[in-house]
């Protein structure tokens, strides 16, 4: 705790900071309100959308020399191919960081991120106490990562003073991998809850605007809400969907498009800013996502583009895959259909796009949900109060 000012110093570890769909880890951090926060890590993104106060990553360097030894040893410690794990070089330059400017707690989320810490947090003098937070395929894929990965994460946990998982879904996950009962609590990130002036659905007309907004990747089964919409988009004239994201299976999607002539009606937009994104919620009328059990073993831990939509009045259209019913009240804030089920995704645009009276009536309960469960401001003073709860309990 500093001396001067009695406030407590929070480090706030993720190896990379920050990537435009983790938007939530800056968000969280940024709430923070009777601590000061200093981030840790490795690699910088985005420092423009995301500016912060007070940074150490271990591959910033301010000389020439310091740039081209940090080139040389990224060349020589390029293959790291097991998840959980640091070079030597980083982690000596975050045990000296955090020897000459201690923090009082280091919180992260993903469980990987812990697992990169256990060689820095053995090597510095005084015990300091970690928090992480699991959110999707740290937990959901660890047996599929490898062993090495498992035991690094079962360490984590056994290091940690307290660990949260982002839904009752997750904590199934972790406590199915042998993790403790008693060091694991629930609790949801959340979303900035837009004003209500500034929010969906689409106003009624001929057109009718279909928005999904993910990673481009297995887990997210895009070509599928492709596909999806491809069997009915005949049956609604004016009918677009819109298609927020980047990924991996991009050419997948694009070879889809192209393949089933929607060219002009399904739009990949790539990666675009959070205000855009917010921008294309108020225009549309409906939010789809057909989530899926990935061979590895990924789901989704608890999602929240859905929250954003939902929080914009958009009935939404999702999988029951991972977390999603945790968000999604069937038949009343939106519909769920089994992942893979296709015919029922596609059933669902169509009555919604022809019943205006439901779409509104389940975009208003949804973002009810959003406003009452998942709003970051609470859910942060709730973070806060349990990372002060873990100081006062290891450094009294």
């Amino acid at each position: 705790m500093s001396q001067k000012t009695g406030t407590r110093t929070f480090g706030w570890y993720s190896e990379t900071c920050f990537y435009r769909s983790e938007r939530f880890i800056y968000d969280q951090f940024q709430g923070m309100e009777r601590a000061t926060v200093r981030v840790l890590g490795c690699w910088p993104a985005n420092r423009d959308e995301f500016p912060v106060a007070s940074r150490f990553l271990t591959e910033e360097a301010g000389t020439p020399m310091g740039r081209v030894t940090r080139a040389i040893l990224r060349r020589v410690y390029r293959h790291r191919p097991i998840p959980g794990h640091l070079p030597s070089y980083a982690v000596h330059r975050l045990v000296r960081h955090l020897s000459s400017r201690p923090v009082d707690l280091i919180y992260c989320v993903f469980g990987w991120n812990a697992a990169q810490l256990l060689e820095v947090l053995e090597q510095l003098d005084r015990r300091i106490p970690l928090v992480f937070l699991t959110a999707g395929s740290d937990v959901t894929s660890a047996r599929s990562l490898g062993d090495d990965y498992l035991l690094r994460l079962l360490r984590a946990v056994d290091r940690a003073s307290l660990v949260l998982c982002e839904s009752e879904f997750l904590k199934r996950k972790l406590l199915d991998l042998g993790a403790p009962a008693e060091k694991i609590d629930t609790h949801a990130i959340g979303i900035r809850v837009p004003v209500s002036d500034r929010t969906g659905p689409g106003v009624d007309g001929p057109e009718f605007r279909a928005l999904a907004v993910s990673r481009l990747s297995p887990v997210k089964n895009v070509p599928a809400t492709i596909r999806s919409f491809a069997k009915v988009v005949d049956s609604i004239p004016g009918a677009t969907l819109e298609i927020i994201g980047d990924g991996e299976q991009r050419q997948v999607c694009e070879a889809m498009i192209e393949s089933l002539g929607l060219r002009d009606r399904v739009f990949l937009r790539g990666s675009r800013p959070l205000d855009e994104v917010y921008e294309a919620m108020r225009s549309a009328h409906v939010f789809l996502q057909h989530n899926v059990r990935t061979t590895e073993g990924q789901e989704e831990g608890l999602g929240h583009t859905i929250m954003e939509a939902s929080a914009h009045r958009l009935p939404t259209i999702v999988t029951r895959s991972g977390g999603n019913a945790e968000i999604v009240l069937d038949g009343r804030s939106g519909v769920l259909v089994d992942p893979g089920d296709e015919a029922g995704m596609s059933r669902a645009i169509l009555d919604l796009a022809r019943d205006s009276k439901r779409r509104h009536a389940m975009g208003a309960l949804g973002r009810e949900v959003v406003m009452q469960r998942f709003d970051i401001r609470r859910q942060n003073r709730r973070l806060e109060d349990l990372l002060h709860r873990v100081c006062e309990e290891a450094w009294r």
